[in-house]
């Protein structure tokens, strides 16, 4: 199921605006943040336009971690962050993903 007005479903400028699609894995698409005030933050979004995890069968959630932990071991690999933090608020775009954001020390 795709919506019109999603950024994550249509794929048209809404996302340019802000991120660069990646690739996509099993179950989502990722996209790199045009900001990069932490270098190597993506966004991982499902590819069904769901707006909550509970939307998601068992299964489905656990490839979509698994497409998470994947994208985060590619950061961890590529830009040796200290620590990443994952963030899914929703609040804006009622399309399920998550921000994978890296930290640094410095």
């Amino acid at each position: 199921m795709k919506d019109q007005n999603c950024a994550y479903c249509m794929e048209g400028e809404l996302v340019a605006a802000f991120g660069i699609k990646i690739c996509e894995l099993e179950t989502s698409k990722v996209y790199l943040f045009k900001e990069q005030s932490h270098p190597g933050r993506v966004i991982v979004a499902h590819k069904k336009h769901v707006s909550e995890i509970v939307e998601l069968t068992p299964e489905e959630r656990a490839a979509y971690m698994e497409d998470i932990a994947k994208v985060a071991q590619a950061m961890h690999e590529l830009f040796h962050p200290d620590k990443v933090n994952y963030g899914a608020y929703g609040d804006t775009g009622h399309h399920l993903h998550f921000h994978l954001v890296p930290k640094y020390k410095d």
